[in-house]
């Protein structure tokens, strides 16, 4: 993969180009030995590089809960590409995505899922979660941000076994792992408190 063509801020920048070519190398070597590592990501395009390697590699679902896609993360061109490819590899592919606020109108994500669902409605959720179900999770969690955002992926023989766990979700970062289901099924739990009457997002 073309690492610039993705970052094109980054253009002429040798030395960032090279590492996140080095972390993209490293992300695919976990991945595909299916290495039970908890492993660090650090800034937005490395958030990036792991989401779109989530996508690359679950089997038939992504469940994410995200704050709002403001488009630091979400409306990077890998990113789009690797969700649009996720849903269109098999019918019965499915990404549910839960909001903490009002997503962000201009979002380039949001814009895809909606598109999509309009023609396969089963195949993407749109919920944003109650403000009691907001405060429920957050008794969970014990960093001091009192908040979370993540990203949990199954895979075919194991279930959910794959994720990205933001621990400060100012500055994106975060931890991963892509053969981790004792963990997965804590985030699963999180993830239920969540859906409790979350509320359809409309088109």
């Amino acid at each position: 993969m073309e690492i610039s063509k993705y970052f094109p801020e980054h253009q002429g920048k040798i030395d960032i180009l090279a590492e996140l070519q080095d972390y993209q190398k490293d992300l695919e070597i976990l991945a595909e030995a299916n290495v039970s590592i908890q492993f660090t990501n650090k800034g937005k395009d490395h958030a990036v590089l792991v989401m779109s390697k989530l996508f690359n590699c679950a089997y038939r679902n992504v469940k994410i809960f995200a704050r709002d896609f403001n488009g630091s993360i979400s409306d990077n061109q890998l990113y789009i590409d690797s969700l649009k490819n996720f849903l269109a590899r098999d019918p019965a592919n499915i990404v549910t995505v839960i909001f903490e606020g009002k997503p962000n109108p201009s979002s380039k994500a949001l814009a895809l899922l909606k598109k999509i669902r309009s023609e396969t409605p089963q195949k993407v959720i749109l919920k944003k979660a109650e403000e009691t179900q907001i405060i429920e999770f957050s008794k969970y969690l014990v960093n001091a941000e009192k908040m979370i955002h993540f990203t949990v992926a199954d895979d075919e023989m194991k279930g959910y076994n794959k994720y990205r766990c933001e621990t400060d979700t100012n500055n994106f970062l975060a931890i991963l792992n892509f053969d981790d289901n004792k963990f997965c099924q804590k985030l699963l739990k999180l993830y239920s408190i969540l859906e409790v009457n979350a509320k359809e997002i409309a088109n």
